[in-house]
């Protein structure tokens, strides 16, 4: 006779660690949600950007990506991060849980001051800036593996460089080698929030992330981002950001790209 499910559980626990496999009902109903500050977004998600899950933020330029994060890092400071209310409202009977932020700033277009006009405080996060995209993977990997690091926002991934591109001459070619290794930082830093997970370490991961439109499409929608279209499969959430603007009339509100 082989074994029950009990003890596959159990046994997979025992060689993998703790929390591989668990039973349906220890599951929540509903991710639990870092809220953004934004009252349209943390209406229309839920509640904010899911904790254990990864959020891309992608549209055309100028179009509040960067600062929507630059909320949800302020939102993170202000929040005790075991009864998720905001720290005036914190319930707990002992000290509140706080966490910072890690900006991983491959743009280089962080601006303190901006971002204390949203209310990130700047002790309250780590900024990074690298040479080429695989360092600013593992920066980013080693930031999230940090006890304190809540929320980690990696801005953007459109601007990640290759090494290999990095290091060669600017006339050579590199077909795919960027979609390649964004596809490779996204999945590596997925697992290692999952892994964070099991070891009941609160964080979530916030995309910052271009819009390009293909070439030569007729029919159905030509926009996409970088990394390829597979990059809609490997997100939580994923939430389109969109340019306002007046007509020529100033009256009605129309979207423009």
């Amino acid at each position: 006779e082989g074994p029950t499910l009990e003890q596959v559980m159990a046994d997979m626990n025992v060689r993998f660690g703790e929390g591989t496999m668990f039973s349906g009902s220890t599951m929540k109903r509903d991710p639990i949600r870092l809220p953004t500050g934004v009252f349209a977004v943390d209406y229309a998600t839920g509640g904010g950007f899911p904790i254990h899950g990864s959020t891309c933020l992608w549209g055309p330029e100028s179009s509040a990506k960067s600062t929507l994060a630059i909320k949800a890092m302020a939102s993170a400071s202000h929040l005790c991060w075991k009864c998720w209310n905001f720290l005036p409202a914190c319930t707990c009977s002992t000290e509140p849980l706080k966490m910072r932020a890690s900006w991983v700033d491959v743009e280089g277009t962080m601006d303190r001051f901006w971002a204390e006009c949203l209310g990130a405080s700047p002790e309250m996060y780590i900024a990074a800036i690298a040479e080429y995209g695989e360092q600013y993977i593992d920066i980013a990997e080693a930031a999230l593996r940090a006890d304190d690091c809540g929320l980690l926002v990696i801005d953007s991934l459109a601007a990640l460089v290759p090494e290999a591109e990095f290091d060669a001459p600017s006339e050579d070619q590199f077909m795919a080698l960027q979609a390649r290794m964004i596809g490779r930082g996204v999945r590596k830093l997925k697992q290692r929030m999952l892994r964070e997970m099991k070891r009941e370490h609160p964080c979530t991961i916030v995309f910052t992330n271009q819009m390009r439109k293909k070439i030569g499409v007729m029919f159905g929608d030509p926009e996409t981002m970088s990394g390829g279209h597979g990059m809609f499969h490997e997100f939580s959430l994923i939430l389109r950001c969109v340019k306002k603007a007046l007509d020529k009339k100033g009256t009605d509100a129309k979207y423009v790209d």
